[in-house]
């Protein structure tokens, strides 16, 4: 017990330290944009990022929710032939759903001259983001996690050298040639990992579409309830934009991206590692494992929680002085209800992968429309009286009221199918 117990720490430590490196990278260049470019420019920068990562969503349609726990009910030696299917899925996907997203662009949320960065990092996102998952799903975290830095660590690293030895070439555009060069490196350390998890396959390939059709019938409750819930931390910056301009979204995008953090290091450190253990213990009746596992998932986000805060309030402002911009110190409470607000999401994940074990997938939708329907009404009434920081209540308030649904429709299913 106390050698399982070590080990899950020591694992711990390395995929927080993986993920801290990925963290920290995208936190100094956050800094070092927020010092070298005006805000309205960094909002640009928040708002393509937001579209990016919705429209992720679009590309995968949760499939993943269905093609994992499939995964995870059959013996390995099918895996493959599953994995198979679920790319050729999403080869199906991007024939109808890329070209949707010029809608983007024509709507004017875009400038048409990023059109062709959009569209490569969103496409070289989406692959490593499903290979990862793949990776997680295996029980290789760490190395899910090493992929991770390449896509989202290594690559920015490199730019913020080039920003330091030639600051003329400080822009956007650089930007994006380091992320795609980062995430398309990733995908190939990512494959070779996924080829040799999987193993030889003695399978002949067939592509099944009636498991595709089924799983689309699952993945879509998913992602109803994945758009409304994505939808709440994408259209902050479309509201604030509409009612406060670029330069309130670039000081938002700022501090959210500090917030967002949190979330980061939880799910390097601990929710990437029990998620796997919370499904199978309650799948195959292990229900004490099961909740052990759940209260083991809570402690841990309380605890990061607390250490992540007490080291932000050491650092902000020794950051904020580096800046030197007086609109981000004149905003610094937007900073505090974000971060208590990933708190209160990241602590109501407990109760999501409880019902995502049980397969209480309605629960997950409702609660998620339900949440962004409170944001929606907060954010129309606050965000034009309190700008930034009346948004961020308006999160708080919507992911408050997921987090709060979750716990009540877990707490209703367990007494019905564990007790």
């Amino acid at each position: 017990m106390m050698k399982a117990a070590a080990r899950f720490a020591f694992d711990s430590g390395v995929n927080i330290a993986l993920r801290g490196l990925t963290l920290a990278s995208k936190f100094f260049l956050l800094v070092y944009l927020a010092k070298v470019l005006a805000p309205e420019q960094l909002g640009i920068y928040g708002l393509f990022t937001v579209t990016v990562s919705y429209a992720l969503y679009l590309l995968g349609l949760d499939f993943y929710t269905f093609a994992q726990r499939e995964m995870l009910s059959l013996p390995h030696k099918e895996w493959g032939g599953i994995i198979r299917n679920q790319f050729m899925f999403y080869a199906v996907v991007y024939l109808f759903v890329l070209p949707l997203l010029l809608l983007v662009f024509v709507a004017g949320w875009l400038p048409w001259q990023m059109t062709g960065w959009f569209y490569l990092i969103l496409t070289l996102e989406h692959l490593s983001q499903e290979l990862c998952r793949l990776l997680v799903v295996f029980s290789k975290v760490t190395l899910a996690n090493v992929t991770l830095f390449f896509r989202g660590g290594a690559w920015v690293f490199a730019v913020m050298l080039l920003f330091w030895t030639k600051p003329e070439l400080s822009n956007l555009t650089a930007i994006w040639v380091g992320w795609s060069v980062g995430v398309a490196i990733s995908i190939v350390i990512a494959i070779f990992a996924v080829r040799k998890a999987v193993g030889p396959s003695t399978e002949k390939s067939i592509t099944d579409w009636r498991w595709m059709r089924r799983g689309l019938k699952v993945a879509v409750q998913f992602l109803l309830g994945t758009l409304a819930l994505r939808g709440l931390f994408t259209f902050d910056r479309y509201f604030l934009d509409l009612y406060d301009g670029k330069t309130s979204v670039g000081v938002y995008s700022f501090y959210m991206g500090i917030a967002n953090a949190l979330l980061g290091f939880a799910d390097a450190g601990v929710i990437s590692k029990l998620y796997p253990r919370i499904v199978a213990t309650y799948r195959s009746g292990r229900y004490d494992e099961y909740r052990q596992n759940l209260i083991k998932l809570a402690i841990s986000i309380i605890f990061l929680f607390v250490v992540f805060s007490f080291g932000l309030f050491v650092t902000i402002n020794p950051v904020l002085h580096y800046i030197g911009r007086e609109v981000y110190l004149e905003q610094i409470n937007t900073l505090w209800i974000l971060v208590g607000a990933m708190g209160v999401y990241c602590l109501g994940l407990v109760p999501h992968y409880a019902l995502y074990a049980q397969s209480a997938d309605r629960s997950v939708v409702v609660a998620s429309v339900l949440s962004v329907f409170v944001f929606v009404v907060a954010a129309f009434y606050l965000t034009p009286y309190g700008g930034a920081s009346g948004t961020s209540l308006a999160v708080l308030l919507g992911v408050g009221c997921l987090g709060t649904l979750k716990v009540f429709f877990y707490i209703r299913s367990s007494d019905k199918v564990v007790n």
